[in-house]
């Protein structure tokens, strides 16, 4: 990752801490496997005890996200941490995938 990525990331990572208070986030997808284009979007991934609402937890991620001038596309995920510790290793599911190729940037 080049300093720019690096940068977005970090705040990235800085404004979901202080949002959701989570357990851990991960980054996955092209970044994490380090074979993204310029113009890839970032994916991270929210694990949260106790979720109860993930789409609504993400909604206002990406409006602190546009507040705070993130112009690189963003794709949030957030699950519940025991329910991710279940399906992390069923077949058919992107957890799985994540489990396997993520880099924890926090927790």
């Amino acid at each position: 990752m080049d300093r720019l990525e690096t940068i977005t990331i970090d705040k990235i990572v800085k404004l979901v801490i202080s949002a959701a208070a989570p357990e851990k986030i991960l980054l996955f997808g092209s970044r994490a496997r380090g074979d993204h284009a310029r113009n890839s979007d970032i994916d991270i991934l929210i694990l949260k005890k106790k979720l109860k609402n993930a789409r609504k937890l993400t909604a206002n991620l990406y409006k602190s996200f546009l507040a705070e001038n993130i112009s690189v596309p963003v794709d949030l995920l957030a699950i519940d941490y025991d329910r991710y510790a279940e399906l992390k290793n069923e077949n058919g599911y992107i957890y799985k995938t994540i489990a396997r190729e993520g880099q924890v940037l926090y927790g």
